[in-house]
């Protein structure tokens, strides 16, 4: 493990939607037949949405052509339930967006200023992984969602998280 790794402060996150039971995670997995991962149920206890601290997500594109590498920045994490606050849409809200337009065991938690998702996998042989999901490139109508414009984040919630750097503007 590297020291900076080691010594990374928890990623913060401001306006968040409000305070979760474990009993309201477990309605929306039943509602969908799925189970989140731990961590990432263990973060909605904590912060159920909102805008993170650290929001720059870089190395984004095809590793084996770095002309297409770019970054993008995170907006926000979606929040399972809402109070009303018009600022954040919740689970729910795009969820009910993306259903058919990603492949079913893939769902939004987040998106960047762009309108690309990120989203987390509930299927049986990526649970867990975190992927960007590039919305000029989602299959056409008549096709079915693949991994196609999907790009691999990282493998569970926690690194995902730990990923996210402070933007070109922000104080560390």
């Amino acid at each position: 493990m590297s020291l900076d790794r080691l010594f990374m402060e928890e990623n913060i996150f401001k306006k968040t939607g409000p305070n979760l039971s474990t009993s309201d995670i477990e309605t929306i997995e039943n509602r969908l037949g799925v189970k989140f991962p731990e961590e990432y149920k263990q973060h909605l206890l904590k912060y159920n949405g909102g805008e993170p601290k650290r929001a720059w997500l870089s190395g984004l594109g095809n590793s084996e052509e770095p002309y297409n590498a770019f970054s993008s920045v995170i907006d926000y994490f979606y929040a399972l339930y809402t109070d009303g606050n018009d600022r954040f849409d919740s689970f729910d809200d795009f969820f009910n967006i993306f259903q058919g337009r990603m492949p079913s065991h893939i769902f939004p938690i987040a998106r960047d200023i762009a309108g690309n998702q990120i989203c987390i996998s509930a299927g049986a042989a990526d649970h867990g992984y975190i992927y960007y999901w590039y919305h000029e490139e989602e299959a056409d109508d008549d096709q079915e969602p693949d991994y196609r414009n999907l790009t691999l984040l990282a493998k569970n919630f926690k690194d995902f998280l730990e990923k996210l750097e402070y933007g070109r503007d922000d104080e560390e």
